[in-house]
């Protein structure tokens, strides 16, 4: 017979949402998510600093620039 290893690991997930949302039509155009793992041992600034990179990747594939002709 066979034998299965189980195993499992308990962290913090973190999860921050962007909608974009066209006030005059009423509708979401475009949502960025980003999702990770939240350590205990960083500081608020080091987690600042990880969202602030998260939240600029997430743009990264925003289809719009300002300035730019849409």
């Amino acid at each position: 017979g066979g034998g299965t290893t189980t195993q499992v690991s308990q962290y913090t997930e973190g999860t921050v949402n962007i909608d974009m949302v066209d006030a005059n039509a009423k509708r979401m155009v475009w949502e960025g998510v980003a999702v990770g793992r939240v350590s205990g041992d960083k500081s608020n600034d080091e987690l600042r600093v990880a969202i602030t990179s998260g939240v600029a990747e997430m743009f990264s594939n925003y289809p719009f620039r300002a300035g730019q002709g849409n």
